[in-house]
């Protein structure tokens, strides 16, 4: 055979699987690697809540505001607005040094007015024993106003 025929015959070979053999059995199971650093736990967690009236009438929204730190200084926090069939949340999860992390900020679209993008922004205080939720909308009489919530800490 020369040279011409033995390089085809091992480009037909690599091109297709008919000249494979069977696959064998699989091999034994490798060394155990190395285990990894603990998750970080849960250290404490804020549950706060409450209702923002906003008319005469009575009528209002349903506000919450959850706070969970990790041992690793992480944050992750949730808050949401209710207010009849219609519901707005949103999470938010912080590293420790980012700025946010220790008021465990929150922000949710909810607009009180027609179609003026009005959101809610949601900080536990300092001493981490309360959450207060503000209404933002430079264009509605309600911009600026602050609900306080009330908070369980576990």
């Amino acid at each position: 055979m020369n040279v011409r025929s033995l390089l085809a015959v091992s480009a037909l070979c690599l091109s297709t699987t008919a000249c494979e053999g069977p696959i064998g059995p699989a091999g034994p199971a490798g060394p155990r690697g190395v285990a990894g650093e603990p998750g970080a736990g849960l250290d404490d967690m804020h549950i706060c809540s409450g209702f923002a009236v906003t008319s005469s009438d009575g009528k209002g929204f349903g506000l919450s505001h959850d706070v969970y730190r990790f041992a690793d200084g992480s944050v992750m926090a949730a808050c949401a607005v209710e207010g009849g069939i219609d519901q707005s949340s949103y999470f938010q999860v912080y590293r420790s040094e980012q700025v946010g992390s220790d008021t465990g900020g929150c922000f949710v679209t909810f607009d009180l007015d027609a179609s003026s993008a009005g959101y809610w922004k949601f900080v536990v205080n300092k001493e981490r024993t309360s959450s207060t939720a503000t209404y933002q909308d430079p264009s509605s009489p309600l911009d600026g106003r602050t609900f306080n919530l009330g908070c369980s800490n576990y």
